[in-house]
């Protein structure tokens, strides 16, 4: 069957708000972990954005969790919510709901709530579940409805989309989806194999890998460099050519950045910091 499921196993329109967790007791329990920790925005010139996705329009919230002031491997949490808002929870206050539910889930990237009620917070499972129930023009549109119009415009853009970096946001998109039981285990299937063919279909047999790019940005961000600029600039100082976006890498050349940032990890305390000379 394809009935939505919480992660309780109950139907989705069963569900109770009890079942999850919300992020304040989230925030509770680590700073009770972590005394000396804080949250804070994960580029704080930039500390969230607005983006387009199939036609609709989301603020994106990228969060962290440092669990000590100099914590090498902090949690990040990425949350977005749509704008405007389609719920009395979330309209005029889209952005704040987004920074919140980004705190919750890089308090979980830190392993230091517990998720065997979900990794989704109370107030996301909220947020989504009222978006299926609010009422649309004259009537309310059945569960079926948004979902096709969810689907339609999620397979448009995969298929209209003519760059990596634009799946990457489409699949960010689907991720949150499932987490809040918006999917069918079917519809989400379905979307991640159109991903990956469209992945397949505009990629350069030279050009950096998706598990290159998954593994570069760890590394980025193991060594400290979050800032996009920064990040940037440090390719461009390691392969000796102007890099605007890590997609412009070649495979060897991502190879030639990652094994930069392999290696300053490796020097002892005290080494000259990675990016220094760049």
């Amino acid at each position: 069957m394809n009935n939505r499921r919480g992660q309780n196993g109950q139907q989705g329109n069963n569900f109770q708000l009890g079942d999850y967790v919300d992020v304040a007791s989230r925030i509770a329990e680590f700073r009770a972990k972590h005394p000396d920790g804080s949250l804070q925005p994960l580029n704080p010139d930039q500390p969230y954005r607005i983006e387009t996705i199939g036609g609709d329009t989301f603020v994106v919230y990228a969060a962290v969790a440092y669990r000590t002031p100099d914590d090498p491997r902090p949690g990040i949490g990425i949350a977005q919510e749509a704008y405007p808002g389609k719920t009395p929870y979330t309209r005029g206050s889209e952005l704040q709901n987004a920074e919140t539910s980004a705190w919750g889930r890089a308090i979980v990237a830190t392993l230091a709530a517990d998720t065997r009620r979900g990794v989704a917070s109370a107030e996301e499972v909220r947020n989504r579940r009222a978006e299926r129930e609010e009422p649309h023009g004259q009537g309310q549109q059945s569960e079926q409805a948004v979902s096709e119009q969810r689907m339609g415009r999620a397979r448009k853009a995969i298929a209209e989309a003519t760059d990596a970096e634009g799946l990457e946001k489409i699949g960010r998109y689907v991720s949150s989806l499932v987490d809040a039981g918006s999917l069918t285990s079917d519809e989400a299937a379905e979307l991640r194999t159109a991903l990956a063919a469209r992945f397949d279909a505009i990629a350069d047999p030279n050009m950096i890998t998706r598990p290159q790019s998954t593994r570069l940005h760890l590394l980025m961000g193991q060594a400290r460099i979050t800032d996009r600029d920064e990040k940037l600039k440090f390719c461009t100082a390691v392969v000796a050519r102007e890099i605007t976006s890590t997609n412009d890498l070649t495979k060897a050349e991502a190879k030639q950045v990652m094994d930069a940032l392999e290696q300053a990890a490796a020097e002892p305390v005290g080494a000259e910091p990675v990016g220094a000379n760049a």
